[in-house]
């Protein structure tokens, strides 16, 4: 499956249960995907910041709410 068949088929599903946007995020130094994201008619969204939890800080705030056993 290509790229695009792939968003396609993604976009398909989105579309179908009545969203309205479809939203992902890429880095700012993939200049062939922001190429390709843009030939999909895909606008970036300059006032959006990432965030990313990791090691302790992950911990610390995945401690806030255990996980009940299944």
């Amino acid at each position: 499956m290509t790229e695009r068949a792939l968003l396609a088929a993604v976009a398909a599903h989105v579309h179908d249960d009545g969203a309205r946007r479809l939203e992902w995020t890429a880095l700012d130094w993939n200049e062939p995907a922001l190429r390709f994201y843009r030939g999909l008619g895909a606008a970036a969204m300059g006032e959006l910041v990432d965030h990313r939890l990791t090691g302790d800080a992950l911990e610390r705030l995945a401690a806030e709410h255990p996980v009940q056993p299944r």
